[in-house]
């Protein structure tokens, strides 16, 4: 069995993180399919750059697992 560590999150991870937040994101809020709102509002509060404003701004903030 493989172990699981947390840590972190760095800048290096941003792309992984936004890529997962808005899979979840879509996958949880988009039953009815996707608006131009909804489009914008995934599009810039979840882009690998708001993440590392994140990362940066609170760096304890993020926990990722790996």
């Amino acid at each position: 069995m493989n172990e699981i560590s947390f840590g972190k999150a760095k800048l290096s991870d941003s792309l992984r993180i936004s890529v997962l937040l808005k899979t979840v994101y879509i996958q949880t809020y988009a039953v009815d399919g996707v608006t131009f709102e909804f489009a914008n509002f995934i599009t810039k509060r979840l882009s690998t750059e708001y993440i590392e404003k994140i990362i940066k701004e609170n760096p304890g903030r993020l926990i990722i697992a790996y």
